[in-house]
């Protein structure tokens, strides 16, 4: 067949773009005009008997030209779209994140795409004189080749392993093989590779977290609130020691299992409350042991988010804190016994020196008055005790506070006490913070302290307030001396421990105790012309 001819062919292919139908139905036409042309119309035409056979001859020609032409454009096309397909396929194959091979029976890589070569680091051309267990640790490459003999054997294997790449660098891959029957008479492996780093990575990760929960000294449960009752769906051995039920006992239970008759139900409320705002709540309620004891519970828990934001579980975190609660209480009954001794041997030898400054006169006179005035301060000072004592044992327990109304009771309180005293005070009416409720006595003691330590014949006392974006700022100026270092230094927090002279600097540091648990902050500078001023920073 002519160059010309077979290009006139592809000309025509290309152009109608031929489909076998279409070349049949054409071929088909093509011979019945043949056989018209010359079975009717050139015996009618053409006398010559000569001429006719040789025009017969040509009409066979044309029919084995036009036979072998039409077989050349089906097979052209034939071979065009399984080039396409072999094209796609490749192409498909080299776009897989995965690793993709062929294994001959003798574990040679006949095909792979190109995530091996990217991967790896090898080219093409020295990947070819390989072995599939080349690219493997040789710890490892009797393993993968035992795993490659099983997908001849059985059809299919998998493997989870080290690929090792040209540079040294490993990585965790799974393997998935599968046999391919009778591929050019002989077995083939196909085989797709997969890079587990990150997941192995990840269990790692989740065997130690895991590991961590386990081994945990303190109880650690969780609950799973898409469940009815949000029952218990994982308990630690430290909260099976801590409460002596076993997991299966345990497992599957609202945790109010652990609650009994004297279970405080006000904290109990507190703690379904929390869950059903979704937050975070640490409580301290008495429980049960599956023998009946009782044991003090440090009880936090928290609720666990996806990604979507919503919670999945609630995760919570006992403690036995018995020994603590017995050395608390007994601690606040040696306070009180403390406490009222004191008070009564105190109001005894004020008694006696009432008397004493009653019936006397000159220095025994004022030292009886002296003794009064001294017995007065340490009665304060253990009502300043009892008051930090309290909020230590207690800890943070903020409320939302109006600022004026205790401003104003704490300005009338020292107008009544001290007369001479001037207290003004500039207050929003709406300025709120976020303190305990013992912010009032503290600001009380900044007062007190700025009046009866004022030289001045009329103290001046000035309290500003001024709310911020996040926080109200309270100052407290006077036209006093100024406070002695001791004190400022209590005030500021620039020492842990400071030896407290008087009454006044156990009252300044129960001033930063309360600031400090509220998260705000003190500052001090100088008045002026004169006198101090004291600057709460309180968030609102």
């Amino acid at each position: 067949m002519s160059s010309r001819f077979k290009d006139s062919l592809r000309w025509v292919s290309d152009t109608l773009e031929l489909t076998p139908f279409r070349i049949t139905i054409t071929y088909v036409v093509f011979g019945l005009c043949l056989l018209f042309v010359s079975d009717i119309l050139w015996p009618r035409l053409v006398t010559d008997s000569e001429q006719l056979r040789r025009l017969q001859g040509l009409k066979g020609v044309a029919e084995v030209l036009a036979t072998g032409g039409f077989i050349y454009v089906l097979v052209k096309q034939r071979q065009q779209q399984l080039q396409r397909e072999r094209s796609f396929i490749q192409s498909a194959i080299d776009e897989l994140g995965d690793i993709f091979y062929v294994i001959t029976q003798d574990k040679q890589l006949e095909r792979w795409n190109k995530r091996l070569p990217t991967v790896t680091g090898y080219d093409d051309s020295e990947i070819k004189s390989m072995r599939a267990t080349d690219f493997f640790q040789s710890g490892d490459r009797q393993r993968v080749a035992g795993v490659i003999e099983t997908a001849f054997e059985t059809g299919e294997s998998l493997a989870e392993t080290t690929l090792l790449t040209k540079d040294g660098e490993k990585h965790q891959y799974a393997f998935k093989n599968a046999r391919l029957e009778r591929v050019n008479a002989s077995d083939r492996i196909v085989g797709i590779g997969r890079d587990i780093t990150e997941r192995k990575q990840r269990e790692a990760q989740l065997q130690r977290r895991t590991r961590a929960i386990e081994e945990a000294p303190i109880g650690i449960s969780i609950s799973d609130p898409d469940q009815e009752d949000n029952p218990l769906i994982y308990v630690n051995d430290a909260f099976v020691d801590l409460t002596g039920y076993p997991r299966e006992e345990a497992l599957g239970r609202n945790c109010r299992f652990l609650q009994g008759e004297n279970t405080n139900q006000d904290r109990v409320a507190r703690i379904r409350d929390a869950i059903d705002a979704q937050e975070p709540v640490s409580i301290e309620l008495r429980n049960y042991r599956k023998d009946g004891s009782m044991f003090w519970n440090h009880l936090e828990i928290a609720p666990v988010w996806n990604k979507n934001g919503e919670v999945i579980n609630y995760i919570g975190f006992q403690r036995d804190v018995t020994e603590r609660k017995q050395r608390q209480r007994q601690l606040e009954t040696l306070d009180r016994v403390l406490r009222h001794n004191l008070r009564n041997h105190m109001n005894v030898i004020r008694g006696e020196a009432e008397i004493i400054h009653s019936e006397t006169s000159g220095e025994m006179m004022a030292s009886a008055e002296n003794i009064i005035n001294t017995s007065d301060r340490l009665l304060e000072l253990a009502e300043k005790e009892r008051a930090i004592t309290g909020q230590l044992r207690r800890g943070p327990d903020l409320k939302e506070i109006t600022v004026e109304p205790i401003l104003q009771r704490v300005g009338l309180t020292m107008r009544s006490e001290h007369p001479d005293a001037t207290v003004t005070i500039d207050c929003p009416t709406d300025a709120t913070v976020q303190a305990p409720p013992e912010l009032e006595y503290a600001i009380s003691e900044l007062v007190t302290n700025a009046i009866i330590h004022n030289d001045s014949s009329s103290p001046d006392i000035a309290i500003t307030v001024t709310q911020l974006d996040e926080s109200t700022r309270i100052e407290v100026a006077d036209n006093g001396p100024r406070i002695p270092e001791m004190e400022r230094k209590i005030i500021v927090g620039e020492v842990k421990q400071t030896p407290v002279y008087h009454g006044s600097g156990l009252g300044l540091w129960f001033v930063k105790l309360l600031v400090s648990q509220s998260g705000g902050t003190v500052t001090f500078e100088k008045n002026s012309p004169v006198g101090n001023i004291v600057r709460l920073k309180l968030p609102s």
